[in-house]
């Protein structure tokens, strides 16, 4: 019994899975998850606060990094590999004004920008933000709240495998809500705990992500969670690679050492990623793949209701 309902479905029924650590950054402690006997929702116990969580991010966090521009042999080589995943984005006639919610050091408003869009980004890390203005982009350090957008003011807004890490996604989605124009497109990348790797692997999943994953969803809860905030869903795709499966048994592999998921020989090996890679495959192909692009659209008859 939990004394907090359900973000999505009011329950106050939660399930323990199991007590686990950090695989991926080193930080320190083990923490509880749970699952909502409701919708499935499964999520750390307790949620951390913002302050909480800034303070698990190191500055060698990947999304923080400078930029960097892919030389055509480095683009070779992840084709070759399997590795390189391209989000599959909403089509747009022509740009418009885009936001870009945990933006790192901005290495998709870069590639937004080039395309023509009017970009801005939102970064909670004060590092990863200064990394973004370094390269000429409009960044705001903090939370979207933090940045008090004008309502209506995007074409397009995207929290690419950002949204999980966030303790208030009710709140976020409805600002979201707020700031995007009727007609205006949402993406949200995201792990899938729906997934078959998730229900191999558990707490040794690559995508649980604990402490820096708040939030875990699966494709019906999420999509609940959505339309409970005002958004029409149009269109899940599962966008899955190695990292699922090799990843996975990486950690597992290392679970009884100090070694991160980054380290040994699973995870480095070529052919392994590529037959990591076609299992993957096939996991989306089946709709049971780990990780998840959701497109939603803000409804016209919202902004009827703003402005009345």
């Amino acid at each position: 019994m939990s004394a907090v309902p359900c973000i999505i479905c009011g329950s106050t029924q939660i399930e323990p899975l199991f007590r686990t650590r950090d695989r991926h950054y080193g930080i320190a402690g083990n923490f509880s998850v749970v699952r909502c006997v409701g919708c499935g929702l499964v999520h750390m116990d307790p949620i951390p606060s913002l302050e909480e969580l800034s303070a698990f991010y190191a500055q060698d966090y990947y999304a923080y990094q400078p930029l960097i521009r892919s030389s055509a042999l480095i683009s070779i080589a992840k084709k070759l590999l399997k590795a390189q995943i391209n989000t599959r984005n909403p089509t747009f006639e022509i740009p418009g004004r885009f936001l870009d919610i945990g933006c790192g050091s901005g290495e998709y408003l870069h590639f937004m920008k080039v395309r023509g869009w009017d970009v801005r980004g939102v970064e909670p890390s004060l590092f990863g933000a200064s990394q973004a203005q370094r390269e000429g982009l409009d960044v705001v350090h903090g939370t979207l709240h933090d940045a008090h957008f004008p309502a209506n003011s995007f074409d397009y807004i995207r929290s690419n495998h950002s949204f999980e890490h966030m303790p208030n996604p009710g709140e976020v989605l409805l600002e979201i809500r707020r700031i995007l124009r009727p007609g205006g497109k949402l993406f949200l990348g995201i792990p899938n705990t729906e997934s078959i790797p998730y229900r191999v692997f558990g707490r040794y999943w690559w995508y649980l992500g604990i402490p820096v994953h708040t939030f875990s969803y699966g494709t019906s809860n999420i999509s609940a969670l959505l339309r409970r905030t005002g958004f029409h869903v149009d269109r899940v795709y599962y966008q899955s690679n190695y990292s699922s499966i090799l990843g996975s048994l990486q950690i597992y592999v290392n679970r009884n050492s100090s070694r991160r998921s980054t380290e040994g020989m699973l995870i480095r090996n070529p052919l392994l990623k590529v037959a990591a890679n076609i299992l993957a495959r096939l996991c989306d192909f089946t709709r049971n793949g780990d990780a998840i692009e959701v497109i939603a659209t803000k409804p016209s008859e919202h902004f009827a209701d703003q402005s009345a």
